[in-house]
């Protein structure tokens, strides 16, 4: 694919994107249903103009803030395409599917970088001064939250593209999936590898995934987690590593942890759990995950 075709192939994919999310939130304000966190997406994307560009770099975007202009890099949108592509493959989708799994990563690559924006680090220098100040945990904790909302707004986009009167239900069935999608953004695309923050925030997505699958399913047992959780309350795995204890922190307004030490999980599990980022079959490690959150009675 020559430089010319791959900027026009990727205008047009984020174009999509664009288009697909503001016809969403669109029908949603029209509804009067874009509550918090929606309508801060809707508001700045109203405001913001969106390119690509075929330069590498060390940053997923650049922003223009005299013209209001964000330009993603090709190269991160290809690799993302290629990752979900593998995926696809390894989960047997068929047919139209993959293309669909990557339009959707898409989606969610372009609503976390926005939200970056929102979070007041929109430029790479910013990014050096979080790491110094908040080394090790600060950058996981915004992608976190960057992540889980980007997932809940795409989560929206899939139930509206069936039927414009969705119901949450319908948005929570896809929430749980566009979560895992987050999660093989993050840890294939980026090295997931890389730092414990990483590891922590990418293992808070899974754990996410398979609790509100459970929730879903009738299977979650309420009792056994924090009272303040929520669907999209975002999550970080303490680090399994150096803790003899496998848990989560759940960010609330009052953040909390994801349940009490009364039940144990197995060490064993845990290492797997925490080695298993970036690794594939991705099915392995949300196995994984619901091993551990039934060993301490979490979910049925």
């Amino acid at each position: 694919m020559t430089a010319d075709v791959d900027h026009g192939f990727w205008m047009a994919e984020v174009d999509r994107a664009v288009k697909e999310v503001r016809s969403c939130l669109s029908v949603l304000a029209q509804q009067g249903r874009l509550t918090h966190p929606l309508m801060s997406v809707s508001t700045l994307m109203d405001r913001i103009e969106f390119c690509v560009s075929t330069e590498d770099g060390e940053s997923a975007f650049v922003l223009d803030e005299e013209e209001n202009r964000v330009s993603f890099r090709c190269p991160v949108l290809q690799k993302i395409h290629g990752e979900i592509f593998q995926l696809s493959s390894e989960i047997g989708l068929l047919e139209e599917e993959p293309i669909r799994a990557s339009q959707i990563a898409i989606n969610l690559f372009v609503v976390h970088e926005l939200l970056h924006i929102r979070q007041n680090f929109p430029h790479f220098a910013t990014v050096q001064s979080i790491k110094a100040g908040l080394e090790g945990i600060g950058l996981p904790l915004l992608d976190v939250a960057a992540d889980t909302v980007a997932a809940w707004v795409c989560a929206h986009v899939e139930a509206q593209r069936n039927d414009d009167n969705f119901t949450e239900e319908e948005v929570l069935k896809n929430f749980s999936n566009l979560l895992i999608l987050a999660y093989v953004v993050g840890a294939f695309v980026y090295d997931g590898r890389s730092t414990s923050g990483k590891r922590q925030r990418l293992l808070g997505l899974l754990i996410s995934a398979m609790l509100v699958q459970a929730q879903n399913e009738g299977v979650l047992n309420v009792e056994k987690i924090y009272e303040g959780w929520t669907p999209i309350s975002p999550i970080m795995v303490i680090d399994l590593e150096k803790a003899a204890r496998f848990n989560a922190i759940v960010i609330d307004k009052i953040p909390g942890m994801l349940f009490s030490d009364a039940k144990i999980a197995s060490p064993e599990v845990a290492k797997k759990f925490w080695n298993s980022v970036g690794e594939r079959p991705v099915f392995e490690a949300l196995t994984l995950a619901a091993v551990l959150l039934r060993q301490v009675d979490a979910i049925y």
